[in-house]
């Protein structure tokens, strides 16, 4: 359900235009995923409509419009399972045993049906010899996507169980459909990293950070989006309380494709060709590291950079 895009650097002490992330540096979280669960007739087509949803998982409004995919994913995996790797930012594309595209025109669109599903061109078979089967060791994932600058937004997903002898045809996602329930949250009490104002060209490492915000090995071929946020907030306690939006609530924002890489060069143009105006003494500062393809909107990294 990424998404969104996370923000990581490292407290150094004394200004400097390098800045270094630690592992010290980095946010807690912790939070739980729920998703709902629709049974349906096995080996039949059944038809999704989201027309009635207003909020999306982050509790953002929710617009039709956004939705350019959905996806269907046929996973080796239990419901638990899933709404924990999901909760993780585990969830990969190696979980899943297929996944099924729907390309659909959000401007109008709000339906779908899996006859209308596709892989490498080849439409899901929803008949007596397709995969839509009753099996308790498989769970089928529905997630309504919309891409933004390469990301992946899960916007909301529900879980379609195939069951013998049941003649229900009908999945609709409701503003319940997923709940991101955030358990621990500090940002503001971790240390930060020290730079002063207008003294670039920055630079941003984060190669000493071994381990993500989920006690995962960071893997920088994940990690590859890097968030640099300015609010108009006192502190780093009221942006907190945006948690779920970061990447929306900026007053300004910068993102850089850093795959497979460890360290920035904040100088150099980001994704839409925009140059970092570089950090100011006023309002407050992040920087974050996160997964465009991973399923949740939690960053990996993510740090307070104070500015003096």
């Amino acid at each position: 359900m990424k998404g969104w895009v996370a923000l990581a650097l490292v407290g150094c002490g004394g200004g400097s235009a390098d800045l270094v992330m630690e592992q010290a540096n980095n946010f807690e979280y912790k939070g739980i995923v729920t998703l709902d669960s629709v049974d349906v007739e096995s080996h039949a087509d059944f038809c999704a409509d989201w027309s009635q949803v207003t909020l999306d998982l982050r509790g953002r409004p929710f617009e039709p419009g956004k939705v350019e995919q959905v996806y269907l994913l046929e996973l080796d995996l239990t419901q638990a399972e899933v709404e924990a790797k999901i909760a993780a930012n585990t969830l990969v594309q190696a979980d899943a045993a297929t996944q099924w595209i729907g390309e659909i025109d959000g401007v109008t669109d709000t339906n779908i049906c899996a006859s209308e599903f596709e892989i490498i061109g080849n439409a899901l078979d929803t008949g007596p010899d397709g995969p839509l089967d009753e099996n308790v060791d498989q769970t089928w994932l529905l997630s309504l996507v919309d891409i933004v600058d390469g990301v992946t937004d899960v916007l909301t997903s529900v879980f379609v169980v195939p069951t013998d002898g049941n003649a229900n045809h009908d999945v609709e996602f409701t503003d319940t459909s997923s709940q991101l329930d955030v358990q621990t949250l500090d940002i503001a009490g971790k240390p930060t990293i020290e730079t002063e104002a207008d003294i670039g060209p920055y630079t941003l490492d984060w190669s000493a950070v071994t381990t993500d915000v989920n006690g995962q090995t960071f893997d920088s071929l994940l990690g590859d989006r890097l968030l640099v946020a300015h609010y108009d907030a006192d502190d780093a306690t009221t942006v907190e309380d945006q948690f779920l939006t970061l990447d929306e609530s900026a007053a300004e924002k910068w993102t850089w494709d850093v795959f497979g890489k460890t360290d920035a060069d904040l100088s150099l143009p980001d994704i839409n060709g925009d140059s970092f105006s570089g950090f100011t003494a006023d309002g407050v500062w992040l920087v974050a590291i996160s997964c465009s393809t991973c399923t949740s909107p939690v960053p990996l990294l993510l740090s307070v950079v104070s500015v003096n």
